[in-house]
């Protein structure tokens, strides 16, 4: 897992008690820092009741002893906001609970009442990407353009870039899921269209941001059923990267795109070349060994396809990005396509077992739980009735057996329950 501080509520601290909540979280007691100073406690308390802070000494005692930037300790309350805002930014992937979604809202809140607009509509593209995490989509887009209305200015270009290419995932993954198909398809080639106008215009590229902007490209086109045009942005992505972890992701999408295509023999020789470098990574190998084992899968060699799969640490696999998600959308839907009922089965029984684990993310559930709920509608034959029942049991037992600390995994699990006995009765 990443090395981040994820963001449980918003403190905004006068300097004195900044250090204070530093001392007490480094040391037993104010006493006990005060003695590793060398100083009286009175008077260590005494600094600390100071809107400066103590002596020029002192403040270079401090930044030996507890190793802190002492301008830091001088944030003003608009930039400790305005830090609040940019770090859930970086690591919004990580808030997905119902007291996160509240905790985004009270930053909204926060920023505009403090007239800090540009970090108040950041924090609104932040609520929209939360929802589209936690498969809400017409929620999502709702802040979204938001976000970018507010951004049209020539200054704002990165940020607008950012809102149009998450909105462009959002339209694909409507589109991916049949939800109004075709109208979100066209909707997310208009994004990602005026995504790369935006693009094109930048004056400079920071923060890796031509790297994700032909990684993020590609996984829309993926989504969207254009594994050429996704070949070609992912290949951009690899010449604009020279992180190890990055490159073998963007070889790895290309090859799967080699396979949706029917290059076997390419996909294969690609996910060859990246073993020779990722070998330690288990997370990547993982999915390597996985993705080879759908190509044996659709080659008809099972004996093989089980070797591969034999080697997936699905443990590692899930650490990637959605790769929980990822796993049981590259085989259930493979199996289900193929017929392989039985197997099937399986998988959707481990699948049960690993929502209990509470190591893994609740949107990634949800996403999960909202692949299931579209996989079904295209079952349509009295052979995979037993799949619905055997599912229906499945989760009606889950339900039954398991506490839910958060509302909106039970809610998606309700719906897909109604989901699954619908479709059984159409198909009865």
């Amino acid at each position: 897992m990443p090395n981040y501080i994820k963001i449980k509520e918003i403190k905004l601290l006068s300097p004195n008690a900044k250090l204070n909540k530093l001392i007490l979280e480094n040391y037993p007691s104010i006493d006990a820092f005060a003695e590793e100073m060398n100083i009286y406690p009175s008077t260590l308390k005494q600094y600390l009741r100071s809107s400066k802070l103590g002596s020029d000494k002192f403040k270079i005692q401090i930044v030996t002893k507890l190793k802190v930037d002492i301008a830091s300790l001088y944030l003003s309350y608009k930039e400790q906001l305005s830090a609040y805002v940019y770090d859930i930014n970086n690591h919004i992937r990580h808030y997905s609970t119902s007291d996160d979604l509240a905790l985004l809202k009270e930053l909204s809140e926060q920023t505009l009442k403090n007239n800090m607009y540009t970090e108040h509509f950041v924090t609104l593209f932040n609520i929209g990407r939360y929802e589209y995490f936690n498969s809400n989509y017409e929620r999502a887009h709702t802040y979204m353009d938001c976000a970018l209305a507010y951004f049209f200015a020539e200054s704002y270009s990165a940020l607008r870039l950012e809102v149009l290419l998450s909105k462009s995932k959002v339209y694909a993954k409507q589109y991916h899921f049949k939800i109004e198909a075709q109208v979100n398809k066209v909707n997310a080639l208009n994004a990602l269209k005026e995504a790369k106008l935006v693009f094109c215009s930048l004056d400079k590229y920071e923060n890796n941001l031509k790297y994700r902007f032909y990684q993020i490209t590609g996984y829309a086109y993926s989504l969207l059923d254009e594994p050429q045009l996704a070949l070609d942005a992912f290949r951009m992505a690899l010449l604009n990267t020279e992180d190890p972890t990055n490159m073998a992701k963007s070889m790895c999408y290309i090859s799967q795109c080699e396979s949706l295509l029917g290059n076997l023999e390419e996909s294969m020789a690609y996910y060859s070349e990246i073993m020779k470098n990722v070998t330690e990574n288990k997370p990547l190998t993982s999915w390597i060994h996985l993705n080879i084992s759908t190509i044996y899968l659709k080659l008809g060699d099972y004996s093989m396809m089980e070797i591969y799969l034999s080697m997936v640490d699905r443990t590692a696999i899930y650490e990637l990005t959605s790769g929980f998600y990822y796993y049981y959308h590259t085989w259930l839907s493979s199996l289900i396509e193929l017929g392989l009922t039985v197997k099937a089965l399986q998988f959707f029984d481990q699948l049960m077992l690993d929502f209990s684990s509470k190591e893994i993310k609740l949107q990634d559930k949800v996403q999960v739980m909202n692949m299931l709920r579209h996989m079904i509608n295209d079952i349509d034959s009295d052979n995979d009735r037993e799949v619905l029942h055997h599912l229906e049991r499945a989760i009606a037992t889950y339900i039954q057996s398991n506490e839910f600390t958060d509302q909106i995994l039970l809610n998606h699990l309700i719906h897909f329950l109604g989901n699954i006995r619908l479709k059984t009765l159409f198909i009865s």
